[in-house]
């Protein structure tokens, strides 16, 4: 039964992150991720998996990215083509296809990006306060 709370994972950047998204390494279906990447240097990065119906994903940014952070969702080599959406950011908003990017330090406190699936492509919406010029 819903008990109406998602898993949910804390992440730094202490280190590099390079996630492939899987069940098996702590992000199934429906997890959420708190980003507190503003204290180090290390890029930020996840690949979806192969698209699932009914399966999603959302991040948070809790800490604007420090210097020289980027923050990349991208599509699995198997899914290539399976990634769309829009990022809706402070001045316009931007069509995505395969992923998005958040330029150094453009990855801002209270960003937000929801990753669905229908089982045939992913849907990315990305509500953020950086400028569409930093987000691709």
């Amino acid at each position: 039964q819903y008990s109406g709370r998602r898993n949910a994972v804390a992440e730094t950047n202490a280190a590099a992150v390079d996630v492939s998204m899987t069940d098996s390494n702590d992000y199934p279906c429906g997890t959420l991720i708190g980003l507190d990447i503003g204290t180090s240097t290390n890029t930020v990065k996840y690949t979806l998996p192969a698209v699932e119906a009914g399966c999603n994903y959302t991040w948070i940014v809790n800490d604007t990215a420090g210097t020289d952070v980027t923050l990349t969702i991208s599509e699995s080599a198997a899914g290539s083509g399976s990634v769309f959406g829009t990022a809706q950011m402070d001045n316009g908003a931007e069509d995505l296809s395969s992923g998005v990017l958040f330029a150094a330090t453009k990855a801002e406190i209270g960003t937000r990006i929801d990753a669905v699936s229908d089982g045939n492509i992913w849907v990315l919406n990305v509500f953020g306060t950086a400028n569409v010029a930093d987000v691709e």
